[in-house]
């Protein structure tokens, strides 16, 4: 299931590259066809003028509608991407996993593909219908605001800093228009990432009902991490039969494959015991085969039944190196001793040769930070060092000393961590935010080693 995750999500990176292209050719067409309109930059407007906005502003929607259409068309095949790929993928790890080849792939027709990418539902409506609903919302906008910088008898190049504002200018972003490509494409990007893995869920569901023979039901795993929504953890670990989706052990109705924006929890099935399997073997010839073929233990044997193994969100949490905002908050305005932050990631430990399990933000270290650093507040820290973990940029400093360099919020950020030469403790030596030439020059003179 992960491999198959990991597969989608560089598929949907490839449809988000696609869309901000798409985006940003669409930007460049509205810039060219206003200085193409012969709107006079007198900020006395007449009735001619006011004609010659008015077909303006018809050949951008004209010019939005088809953008979308085609950045709808392209997701769309995309999305077949992703659905290939849990046929090719998702058979393959779940008997991997079971240790016998006993689900079927499905072959999926182009028809069925085209079905599943273009007709699945998310919060209601298909995706094809969220692109036309973004088009019609970025026409309205880029409307309403060229109406507005007109009314104000603004010149051509104001005019065109509504399409593309001046990022240059950073004294009067304050006064600058709202960027609405941005917000275009931050939509779109929610819309391609929710998308893709309500295909590849709803995709997994077909393979899991052509798998009856197999399978009695689907236990909903949700994502590890500290992003995951109220919803998927109340659903975490729950289950339910198949076909039905009837709830097993409790009152929860199946969310179905888009239970909300940005959904990115998984679906795993839940097998048969080999006691199932043989019963129901009786009166299925193919089932019979594929029971004969299986080369299993007994052991194995008996290990078969109940979910594909997944950690539930609660297990994880326990494994996980983090800060817990509400006590660190109360520890940063009144600490009392040390701050320690338990398990420690293995490829930190590894990096500073310690035995220590936990990172100590020392009160002396707190002190030192509030002193050189005093714009940096409890809930900046918490974000920082919650980030550690997933950190990619490591540099090692020497023996037991390294620097982190992480982006939190548009802010770059060093984080420097040591180790005791006895191996026995790691402290958070300190943490604040860095200046991007800093940054650039750290990058230029040292390697990563991480």
């Amino acid at each position: 299931m992960l491999r198959q995750g990991v597969e989608a999500s560089a598929a949907e990176r490839r449809i988000q590259a696609e869309v901000a292209k798409q985006l940003d050719r669409l930007r460049k067409d509205l810039i060219y066809e206003l200085g193409d309109s012969r709107i006079d930059e007198s900020p006395r407007r007449t009735d001619w003028q006011r004609a010659r906005m008015k077909a303006y502003l018809g050949r951008a929607g004209d010019k939005i509608e088809e953008a979308y259409q085609s950045i709808s068309d392209s997701a769309e095949q995309g999305f077949k991407g992703i659905i290939e790929v849990s046929a090719r993928e998702l058979a393959f790890r779940i008997n991997q996993a079971l240790g016998a080849d006993l689900l079927q792939p499905l072959n999926w027709t182009q028809e069925a593909l085209a079905r599943i990418a273009s007709e699945t539902l998310i919060q209601g409506a298909a995706s094809s219908e969220w692109w036309s609903r973004q088009a019609a919302g970025l026409t309205n906008a880029f409307k309403d605001s060229m109406r507005a910088g007109m009314m104000r008898g603004e010149a051509l190049s104001q005019l065109r800093s509504r399409i593309e504002p001046d990022i240059r200018d950073i004294a009067n972003q304050a006064l600058a228009p709202r960027d609405l490509f941005r917000t275009a494409r931050r939509n779109a990007e929610a819309l391609v990432r929710t998308s893709a893995l309500t295909v590849m869920r709803e995709a997994n569901l077909d393979v899991f009902e052509a798998n009856l023979d197999v399978l009695k039901g689907v236990q909903w795993c949700a994502t590890l991490d500290n992003r995951t929504s109220a919803l998927c953890r109340g659903l975490d670990g729950l289950a339910w039969s198949l076909p039905g989706y009837e709830p097993t052990g409790h009152s929860h109705e199946f969310p179905g494959p888009s239970p909300h924006w940005n959904c990115r929890s998984v679906v795993v099935p839940v097998t048969k015991t080999w006691e199932e399997l043989i019963k129901d073997a009786g009166g299925d010839a193919d089932l019979a085969k594929k029971l004969d073929a299986a080369s299993l233990s007994d052991a194995e044997r008996a290990s078969i039944g109940g979910p594909v193994p997944n950690m539930t969100y609660e297990e994880w949490q326990k494994t996980q190196f983090q800060v817990d905002r509400e006590e660190f908050e109360m520890w940063f305005s009144n600490p009392k001793g040390d701050f320690a932050i338990n398990n420690l990631p293995q490829h930190i430990k590894g990096l500073l040769k310690t035995e220590s399990d936990a990172l100590v933000f020392s009160r002396e270290t707190l002190a030192k930070q509030k002193s050189r650093h005093p714009e940096s507040k409890a809930g900046e820290y918490v974000r920082v060092i919650n980030k550690i973990g997933y950190i990619e940029e490591i540099y090692n400093d020497g023996p037991f000393h390294a620097r982190l360099l992480t982006v939190d919020r548009g802010k770059s950020y060093r984080i420097v961590i040591k180790a005791t030469q006895d191996r026995q403790e790691a402290y958070l030596s300190s943490l604040y935010r860095q200046r991007e030439k800093d940054v650039a020059r750290v990058r230029k003179t040292k390697k990563a080693t991480h």
